[in-house]
This record gives C-alpha cells, structure tokens and sequence, in this order.
C-alpha cells in the first residue's frame, strides 16, 4: 500500500494552515518537505504520525504502522542518562553495548552516562536522533533534525543516519536546501 494524503485540509479557528494537501510519499526514500514558516510542515507530519486531527481529506497507508520521530524539540527525559534515554524506546533485544556504540558513532561516547539535562543543546539533538533510529519504526519523522549542530557534527550525524535510515521511508522538514542535496533526498516544496 502507498503512503498517500489526498485533499488534506487543517485549520486552526480562521486561519487555514493546509487547503487541500496532496501527496504521495515514495517508500524506502527520504522525502524532505521545504517551504516558508507557517506553510504546515510539522501540521502535516504531526497528523501523519497521528499527533493531530485533519479537518478533511484521506490519509492511506500511514495507519497500524510503527512510527518514530525527532521533534523540534529533543523531548527527552532530563534526569535519565543519554543511554536510559535511548533504551526506553529499544526492544528488549537491543544491548546497553549497541546504545553505546551509536552513541559513539555521534560523538558522544564520554556523554553517554550524563543526565540530559547536563547536556549541550547539540548534545541533546544528537541523543534525541540516536533514540529515534533506534526504535523499531516503518516510517521516521525528523522535524528539523540537525538544528543546533555544527557544521562538522552536522556532518557525521548526516552519515549517520543515512547509514540507520538505507531502505527506509523517512519524512523529514527542513529549511536547508543543501540537506535535501547531502541526502539524496526525494523534495517536496509547500
């Protein structure tokens, strides 16, 4: 089945934020979603991931399947350890040894022990996108996943995740063309 929305519409009182979306979403690729602030980016992965309601239209595809995600903010538990963080969302199989060693591939081998709350911003982003490839998921929704991060971090986290992400169906929002470049990524402009 196809990942699809058809005449998805959103608004919030008068203020219409999506009117008459449509979009089929390739499998096994990452799409990122461009355009302007207030076009309804993270309206439409949040009703995608079933966060949000859609005032009308169809959804296909997106139900009884399992979803992880990377908000715009890093939603992480402050007083667990990056590790404790992550193993919340792992099946039970997943050893504190493998946490260990995406967490290296981020640098954050010497962090992995830390509470959150004792990490930088970056830092913090870096957990929150290792958490999210570590769950088991069909699709992925990143929200801006790489603001914060310079632009060598930005870049080992980049190879990281298209290593986690090969054959997967990933939905992300962006405002950098050069990461829809970098990706290989499927575009699509609201």
């Amino acid at each position: 089945m196809e990942l699809a929305v058809k005449d998805i519409t959103k608004s919030y009182g008068e203020k219409v934020v999506l009117d008459g979306f449509t979009h089929i979403f390739e499998k096994d690729r990452i799409t990122c979603i461009l355009g302007e602030s207030g076009r309804g980016k993270t309206t439409l992965i949040r009703i995608l991931m079933g966060l949000e309601q859609k005032d009308f239209g169809e959804i296909t595809g997106f139900e009884n399947i399992k979803k992880s995600a990377v908000f715009q903010e890093d939603r992480l538990c402050k007083n667990l350890s990056a590790v404790a963080n992550i193993k919340l969302v792992c099946s039970k199989a997943v050893t504190k040894e493998e946490i260990l060693e995406n967490l290296k591939r981020v640098g954050l081998a010497e962090a992995a022990y830390q509470p959150a709350r004792e990490l930088s911003g970056g830092m913090q982003r870096r957990v929150a996108i290792v958490r999210a490839l570590m769950a088991e998921y069909d699709v992925l929704f990143l929200d801006e996943p790489f603001k914060g991060l310079d632009s060598d971090t930005k870049e080992q986290v980049m190879d990281y995740l298209l290593e986690k992400t090969a054959g997967k169906t990933v939905i992300m929002i962006t405002h950098d063309q050069e990461e829809v470049g970098r990706l290989n990524a499927l575009e699509l402009k609201m």
